[in-house]
């Protein structure tokens, strides 16, 4: 099979190699401003007396909003995943993570029934949770109490 128009592939190939290149040159140019940028930090350091950290912390701010930002990209960075994946390790390590909310209720345990309180008269029914004035019986006259009140 023969290429009819050979000579304008080879134009298109040419003008994508000078694309590539022009973008080859540009990141060299960044990679440039990447190192005299490390040597500035390192003379503010030198010069200041100010540590990495010092300076990190100063812009700490900044760089929280600046990784907020980056969660509202539709292509994360990798330094976002990274920070992610790193944030989950630890809150698990540390048992930080978000608790979910428990069906069972917190306060002290009756057994399901009717009490009656023998200082006002009061009957009071229990059938899952304590009622809020029978929680407020336990508070004032004690668990024991209250327990013993069970008809």
């Amino acid at each position: 099979m023969f290429v009819q128009d050979i000579d304008k592939q080879i134009e298109d190939y040419k003008a994508r190699i000078e694309s590539l290149e022009a973008e080859r040159a540009a990141q060299a140019k960044k990679i440039e401003g990447f190192d005299a940028f490390e040597a500035a930090i390192a003379k503010v350091s030198a010069d200041y007396g100010v540590s990495r950290d010092e300076l990190y912390m100063s812009k700490g701010d900044e760089l929280v909003e600046w990784v907020k930002s980056m969660s509202k990209l539709s292509h994360r960075p990798d330094a976002y995943n990274d920070l992610k994946s790193y944030f989950a390790r630890v809150i698990g390590r540390e048992g930080n993570a978000p608790k979910k909310a428990s069906a069972k209720a917190t306060g002290p345990k009756l057994e399901v029934g009717s009490y009656r309180n023998p200082h006002t008269g009061e009957t009071l029914e229990k059938i899952k949770r304590n009622p809020k004035d029978l929680d407020n019986w336990i508070s004032e006259y004690g668990l024991d109490t209250v327990q013993s009140w069970k008809l």
